[in-house]
């Protein structure tokens, strides 16, 4: 005869928890957290605006619920901000949040997403972390697209004396000239890959978090950057 606790689990004290019930409490407070956030934005641009926001930030990061950590004080920072500031925020925190998301672990993204939402200013705070970020990509990939020009000359130059060398009626005298430049072509080829592949992977963040490619933007001026 089936049991009326089948879905239920018992632990060493005794004490039984029905998980199904559980699974529903945990929707409705999820409902009811939801409907009020909507309830306290008057305005129906921005409940647009945070929806789509919400659905952006479970998909970078799964599981993270501004119902269950910041969303008072999340909203609150929203309907102090006129439609198009609110529009600059919610967009840096998700270049913040693929920034982190990307380069560590999620959990850093959650703590540092969440820090700035509890920081007094939350807009202002944010705009100036992503600022920061900005800066920094952008030098790492202006450092790393350097090396990479560097390289492409030197091998360029390199393949021009090879085929020289392999060319003309002394060739065979610069058999030994030929080899060496072919160990050197041989040796840079695994330093030029790590380059290339450091400025394809900055200048990807770079466009991501400012919504920019690298060679599309100045220089950031350092006090705009601060």
């Amino acid at each position: 005869m089936p049991s009326s606790y089948a879905t239920k689990s018992q632990d060493s004290s005794g004490y039984s928890t029905d998980i199904k019930s559980i699974g529903m409490v945990e929707r409705a407070l999820r409902n009811i957290s939801y409907g009020d956030w909507r309830l306290r934005i008057p305005q129906q641009a921005k409940i647009k605006l945070v929806e789509a926001h919400l659905s952006k930030m479970e998909e970078m990061l799964p599981g993270f619920k501004y119902d269950y950590h910041s969303m008072d004080k999340f909203v609150s920072s929203i309907n102090m901000l006129p439609l198009e500031d609110a529009k600059r925020f919610v967009c840096a925190l998700e270049s913040i949040a693929y920034f982190y998301s990307s380069t560590f672990e999620k959990d850093t993204a959650l703590l540092v997403v969440t820090g700035l939402l509890s920081w007094p200013g939350s807009a202002e705070a944010t705009e100036k972390h992503r600022k920061i970020i900005l800066r920094r990509l952008y030098s790492k990939t202006l450092h790393y697209k350097k090396r990479l020009s560097y390289y492409d000359s030197r091998i360029s130059l390199l393949y021009e004396e090879l085929q020289k060398s392999n060319t003309g009626i002394f060739r065979f005298i610069k058999k030994r000239k030929a080899a060496r430049i072919s160990a050197l072509l041989k040796s840079l080829e695994p330093k030029y890959t790590k380059v290339k592949e450091g400025y394809s992977t900055h200048s990807l963040l770079f466009e991501k978090v400012s919504g920019e490619k690298p060679d599309q933007q100045r220089a950031p001026p350092p006090e705009e950057m601060q």
